[in-house]
C-alpha cells in the first residue's frame, strides 16, 4: 500500500502538469484558478494534502521515500500539492527536506538539540508537559507559542439545545446550501455505532460529507479485489484470440481496467510462474474458460497436459481435443506429435497456396473454413517441471514446437514453480510472462522492488508493463459464494462454452494389431513383414528381415510383456508372405510356447528341452557349413548367393536367458557372415546384459534390430527402462527408437 501511495502521487503530479499545459501552459495552481474563473469548463483542481504520521517509521521501511518527498516538495508548491509530515525529530530523516519546509510546528521536545534543529532556539524543550502546547515558526520569523485545539474530545452541546437559564441564545445566521451538481449525489453521512461518542471531528466530517459538493478527482484508486469473476472482465466484443483474464492496476495512471492477452500478437506463447498455491492452475483454467466462452470450436482448439490434476474438467468441452495426465504418457506424446505434424502440413499449405503467413491463412479460415479441421491450437501444460520428469522426450519436442508454432497458429501456455524449471532454449521462445508470487523474490521475471510489492493473494500477478493484475476466477456467476469454484468451473465448461463441431481427437496407437486386420496382398507384393503400427504416423511399420540391413532381431522385455506372443505373430506373418520353399524356421523353445506357431512344413527343427539344444545347434551348423561359398565362385555369384540352394534359415530362440550360453556359442562365428548364408536370428530374452561371448552379444555387436518391450530395471537399446502395456515396444534401428504396437496372432 505504501508503494501504491507513491505511484498514486506521482501520477497525480503528471496529471496536474498535463492540466496546466492544456489550460495554456499556466505556471502554477493560482494562475490556473484565475483562468478557470473565466472558463468554467476547465476541470476543478483543488489543493492536495499528503499527510504522513510517524515519518521515521516510513523511512525505516522505505529509505527511498526521502528522495520522493524531496521531489514532491520541489514541485508541489506550484502544483498545489502540500506535505504535512509528523515525526519525533528532524534527525529521523527530514534533513533533506529542511530547506523546503515553510512551516514548522514544534511541540515539546526531549532535548535542547532537537528544539535548536527545528526552531533555532531551546524554547521547545522548556515547554510544560501539557499536551498540545507548542511553537509555530514561519520561514525565518520568530516562533509563536500556541495551544492546539482538541478535536477528538466530546462535541460541545449545540446552541439549539441550551437551557433557558444558560444566558441569551446566540442568533445563528446560515447561508443557503448550494445545489448539487447534475448527476451528483451527496455523500452519505458517517454511521455512528451504538455507544460511540460524538466528537467535534466526527461531527465536522458528517456535515462536510452531507454538504452535497461534487467529489474530488480520486487520486487514490481502490486496491485490486481479492477475488474476481471472469464475467466482470470479459470484453463485450473481443478481437480474435484476445483473451480477457483479469483486472490490471495502474496507480500511476489512477485507474484500473480489464486486462487481456492478445495471442495473435507478440504474446503468442505465455508462461505462468509462481510458488505453489498462488493460482497457477487457476490461471490456466481462466485462460481456457475465456477461450471457451469467447471463441467458436472451429476457431480455437485446446490440447491439455495436466500434471497437477486441475484441468480434467476441460475434457467435456467441444473445444478440447484431449486431456492427458501424468499416467497418460501415450496420449501426451500423441498430442505433441499431432501438433508437430500440423506445423508441417500448414507449412506445405502456405507454400502451395503462396500465402503470406498465418494472418492471411486466418482470413482464409474465416471465409472458407480450415482445410485441416483446425484453427488456432493451444497446448496447455500445467506444471512444466513435473512434465519434464514424467516425459523424458517432452523438453526437446516442445522447445522445437515453440520455436516455429506461432508462425502456424500453434500457441504454448505453460505453468511452472520457478523460471529455472524452464531451460533457456525454451524460455527465450516464450515472449509472454506472467509472474505470480515467486518462491524466492530473486527468481522473478521482473525487478526485485516490483516483485516484493506482490501480496500473497491467490491470483495476484505481475504482467508485462509491468503492472499488477488480479486474475479472474473461471466462473460466470458473479462470484456467487454459495457455489464453490470447482463446481462453477465445471458448470461453465458444460453449459456456457460455445457449441460447435468438436475439436479433432488425438489418434492413438491401437491396443492390439491382429494379423487379420492387415492387407496381406499388399505385403506379399512388397515381400516385407509388417512388424506393427508405428507411433509417428499410425501406419504399419515394415521389417525386411531377409535383407542385408535388418537380418537379425533381438526382443527384450520383462515377463508377461508379450515377447512370446510377438514371436508367434512374427513367424505366422512370415508364412503369409513367404512359402515353405522360401523360409524355414529352426526353433529353440525350452518352455514349448511355439509348438503350434506355424504349419509343420515351415519347421526345420524344434529343440524343446535343454539337452536337445546342443544337437539342434550342431545340425544347424552342418546346414550352414554346406552354404559356405565354393572355391573359385565369381563376385556376381557371391553377391546373388547363387551357390545356396534352399530357403532362408531363421533361428528363433525364445527365452534365451534360460538356455545354456555355451550351447549357442558355436553360432556366434556365423553371425557376421549370416547374410551370405541366408541365415537370420530372432532372439527373445529378459533385459539383463548378455555374456560378452554369447549369441546375444554377437547379435548386438552386428547392429541387430532391437525390440525393447516393457522393462522395470534395465534395458539394452533405449536410454532408460520404460513401463509399456503388453504388445507395445520401442523398435530400435541403428540406435533410433520408435514406439510401435506389435502385431499379434489372435483373430481380428
Amino acid at each position: 500500500m505504501v508503494e501504491r501511495f507513491r505511484l498514486a502521487v506521482e501520477g497525480e503530479m503528471v496529471r496536474r502538469q498535463t492540466i496546466f499545459k492544456s489550460a495554456g501552459s499556466v505556471p502554477d495552481i493560482r494562475a490556473y484558478h484565475r483562468v478557470r474563473s473565466t472558463e468554467p469548463g476547465l476541470e476543478p483542481l483543488p489543493h492536495l494534502w499528503l499527510v504522513v504520521d510517524e515519518l521515521a517509521e516510513l523511512l525505516t521501511a522505505h529509505p527511498d521515500f526521502d528522495q520522493f518527498f524531496e521531489g514532491v516538495a520541489r514541485l508541489g508548491r506550484a502544483l498545489g500539492i502540500h506535505l504535512l509530515l509528523a515525526t519525533q525529530g528532524l534527525s529521523s530523516g527530514l534533513t533533506r527536506l529542511d530547506r523546503h519546509l515553510s512551516y514548522r510546528l514544534c511541540l515539546r521536545t526531549n532535548s535542547v538539540q532537537e528544539s535548536m534543529l527545528v526552531l533555532g532556539s531551546p524554547i521547545a524543550a522548556q515547554l510544560p508537559l501539557s499536551p498540545g502546547v507548542g511553537y509555530l515558526k514561519v520561514g525565518q520569523g520568530e516562533p509563536q507559542r500556541f495551544r492546539a485545539h482538541l478535536v477528538g474530545g466530546p462535541c460541545r452541546e449545540p446552541a439549539s439545545e441550551r437551557r433557558p437559564d444558560a444566558g441569551p441564545a446566540v442568533r445563528v445566521f446560515s447561508i443557503t446550501r448550494p445545489p448539487a451538481e447534475p448527476g451528483g449525489e451527496a455523500a452519505p453521512a458517517r454511521t455512528q455505532t451504538a455507544g460511540e461518542e460524538t466528537t467535534e471531528l466526527s461531527l465536522l466530517v458528517d456535515r462536510i460529507a452531507g454538504w452535497g459538493a461534487e467529489p474530488a478527482h480520486p487520486v487514490w484508486v481502490t486496491p485490486l479485489p481479492r477475488a474476481l469473476s471472469l464475467d466482470a472482465v470479459l470484453p463485450a466484443r473481443g478481437l480474435p484470440l484476445q483473451v480477457g483474464l483479469g483486472l490490471a492496476d495502474h496507480p500511476l495512471q489512477q485507474q484500473q481496467r480489464p486486462w487481456a492477452v492478445d495471442f495473435a500478437g507478440q504474446l503468442g506463447h505465455l508462461a505462468i510462474v509462481g510458488a505453489p498455491r498462488t493460482g497457477r492452475s487457476t490461471a490456466l483454467r481462466t485462460i481456457a474458460a475465456s477461450l471457451l466462452v469467447s471463441h467458436d470450436p472451429r476457431a480455437v482448439q485446446l490440447y491439455v497436459l495436466d500434471l497437477a490434476g486441475s484441468l480434467q474438467a476441460l475434457a467435456g468441452a467441444p473445444h478440447v481435443g484431449a486431456v492427458a495426465g501424468k499416467a497418460g504418457r501415450e496420449v501426451a506424446r500423441r498430442i505433441v506429435r499431432l501438433l508437430s505434424r500440423l506445423v508441417d502440413q500448414r507449412d506445405q499449405e502456405l507454400r502451395r497456396e503462396g500465402l503470406g503467413g498465418i494472418d492471411e491463412l486466418r482470413r482464409r479460415w474465416r471465409e472458407q473454413g480450415s482445410a485441416d479441421g483446425f484453427g488456432d491450437v493451444f497446448l496447455l501444460i500445467d506444471n512444466w517441471g513435473a512434465a519434464t520428469r514424467a516425459f523424458d522426450w517432452i523438453e526437446e519436442e516442445v522447445t522445437a514446437l515453440a520455436g516455429v508454432g506461432l508462425s502456424y497458429g500453434i500457441h504454448l501456455v505453460l505453468s511452472a514453480d520457478r523460471w529455472g524449471d524452464i531451460r533457456p532454449a525454451l524460455r527465450d521462445r516464450i515472449p509472454g510472462r506472467l509472474q505470480l508470487r515467486p518462491i524466492d523474490p530473486a527468481d522473478s521475471a521482473y525487478d526485485l522492488r516490483t516483485t516484493r510489492a506482490l501480496t500473497s493473494t491467490p491470483g495476484r500477478a505481475l504482467a508485462p508493463g509491468p503492472c499488477q493484475v488480479q486474475l479472474a476466477l473461471p466462473r460466470l456467476d458473479g462470484g456467487d459464494t454459495a457455489v464453490d469454484a470447482d463446481t462453477a468451473f465445471r458448470d461453465l465448461v458444460a453449459h456456457r462454452a460455445r457449441r460447435g463441431p468438436a475439436a479433432p481427437r488425438v489418434p492413438l496407437l491401437p491396443l492390439t494389431v491382429p494379423l487379420d486386420s492387415l492387407d496381406w496382398t499388399e505385403w506379399r507384393g512388397r515381400r516385407q513383414i509388417p512388424l506393427g503400427i508405428g507411433d509417428t504416423d499410425l501406419r504399419p511399420v515394415p521389417l525386411d528381415l531377409l535383407s542385408r540391413d535388418a537380418q537379425h532381431l533381438v526382443v527384450c522385455g520383462d515377463s508377461r510383456c508379450g515377447k512370446t506372443s510377438f514371436l508367434r505373430a512374427l513367424m505366422l506373418a512370415m508364412t503369409r508372405v513367404l512359402s515353405p520353399e522360401e523360409v524355414r524356421f529352426h526353433l529353440i523353445d525350452i518352455r514349448r510356447s511355439l509348438l503350434d506357431a506355424v504349419p509343420e512344413e515351415y519347421v526345420g527343427g524344434h529343440a524343446m528341452t535343454v539337452s536337445a539344444v546342443g544337437a539342434a545347434v550342431n545340425g544347424l551348423m552342418e546346414l550352414l557349413a554346406e552354404r559356405l561359398p565354393p572355391a573359385g565362385a565369381s563376385r556376381r555369384d557371391l553377391a546373388e548367393r547363387r551357390h545356396i540352394q534352399g530357403p532362408e534359415l531363421v533361428l528363433v530362440v525364445d527365452d534365451d536367458d534360460i538356455v545354456d550360453p555355451s550351447a549357442l556359442r558355436p553360432l556366434t562365428q556365423s553371425v557376421p557372415v549370416a547374410w551370405d548364408m541366408k541365415f537370420h536370428v530372432v532372439l527373445a530374452r529378459r533385459p539383463s546384459s548378455p555374456g560378452y561371448d554369447s549369441l546375444g552379444s554377437a547379435l548386438a555387436s552386428q547392429g541387430a534390430v532391437g525390440v525393447e518391450m516393457s522393462e522395470a530395471e534395465r534395458c539394452l537399446f533405449v536410454p532408460r527402462p520404460v513401463n509399456l502395456p503388453p504388445g507395445r515396444a520401442h523398435l530400435v534401428v541403428r540406435g533410433q527408437p520408435a514406439l510401435v504396437q506389435l502385431i499379434h496372432a489372435e483373430e481380428a
